[in-house]
C-alpha cells in the first residue's frame, strides 16, 4: 500500500475514534464540561500543511487531550475527499456515505474556490422572497453602486455529491422588477442547468442537478441589477 493511501485511512481511522469518543449516543444527552488541552499541533497531508476551518471558514485547533489528538472533522474530511455531515436532531457526525433526505452541506457554509472579480457572492441573514417566505439564509450577488450585478462563484466539491437542489427566487423587495435574469449551474465547466427567466412575476424556481462525479461546481447569475436582487434560498448538497 502507498504512503499517501496509508496516511489517507490513518486519517480517517483517527476521524472516526475522534467521532466515537465525542460523540454521545442518541440516548444520552450531551453535557458540556471544562477541560485542559494542549494546543499547536500541525497537520500535513502529502506534505502540504493543512489549515482546518470550520464550516463558516474559520480557523479551529487541533489539539491534544488525555493523550489523544483531536482533529476537526469538517477540515479533515476535505482533505480525505469525503463528506461530514452533522445531524443535530440525533447528535451524530456522519462520515463518508450516508443514506438522508437531508443536505449533506449548505451552499452558505461552503467556502468558495475562485469568483468573478467584480462581483462574488454574497450570504445574506434573515431573508424573503417575492412570495413572503422567510428563509435564515440567502445567497445573491452583489456589487458596489447601481452596476450590473452578474457574476458567478466557483466550489471545489472534489465528487463528494450527487447533486444539488435549491430555490432560484426575487427578493420580496424587488419583487416588482421588469429585468430578467437567470441561474446557470456547470460542472467541471460543462453546462448542467440553465434556469427559466427570472424577473417580477415569476415564482420561485425549484431546481435539483444531478452532481455525479463532478470536481468543480460552479453557479452564475447573469444580469441581476440593482432593481433585481435574485436569491439562492435552502440550496443544499446531497449524498
Amino acid at each position: 500500500m502507498k504512503a499517501k493511501e496509508r496516511f489517507k485511512y490513518l486519517l480517517i481511522g483517527m476521524i472516526i475514534m475522534t467521532v466515537f469518543s465525542t460523540v454521545a449516543p442518541v440516548i444520552a444527552a450531551m453535557v458540556q464540561k471544562q477541560i485542559i488541552v494542549s494546543t499547536g499541533v500541525n497537520i500535513y497531508v502529502d506534505d502540504v500543511k493543512l489549515n482546518p476551518v470550520d464550516g463558516n471558514g474559520k480557523p479551529v485547533e487541533v489539539f491534544i487531550y488525555n493523550g489523544t489528538t483531536y482533529l476537526p472533522v469538517r477540515a479533515v474530511a476535505n482533505a480525505v475527499g469525503k463528506p461530514v455531515l452533522w445531524d443535530g436532531k440525533t447528535s451524530s457526525v456522519y462520515l463518508g456515505k450516508h443514506d438522508s433526505n437531508e443536505p449533506t452541506a449548505m451552499l452558505h457554509e461552503l467556502d468558495y474556490f475562485d469568483s468573478s472579480q467584480k462581483n462574488g457572492f454574497a450570504i445574506l441573514k434573515d431573508v424573503e422572497d417575492n412570495l413572503a417566505n422567510s428563509y435564515n439564509y440567502g445567497v445573491t450577488v452583489v456589487s458596489p453602486g447601481w452596476s450590473i450585478n452578474e457574476g458567478w462563484q466557483t466550489y471545489y466539491v472534489n465528487g463528494m455529491y450527487s447533486k444539488i437542489k435549491g430555490k432560484y427566487a426575487l427578493s420580496y423587495k424587488n419583487r416588482n422588477t421588469t429585468v430578467e435574469s437567470r441561474l446557470k449551474i456547470y460542472g467541471d465547466d460543462k453546462l448542467l442547468y440553465n434556469s427559466p427567466v427570472m424577473t417580477g412575476g415569476v415564482k420561485p424556481i425549484d431546481f435539483e442537478v444531478d452532481l455525479t462525479g463532478v470536481l468543480e461546481l460552479k453557479l452564475e447569475i447573469t444580469n441581476s441589477k440593482y432593481d433585481n436582487t435574485p436569491l439562492l434560498v435552502d440550496v443544499g448538497l446531497y449524498q
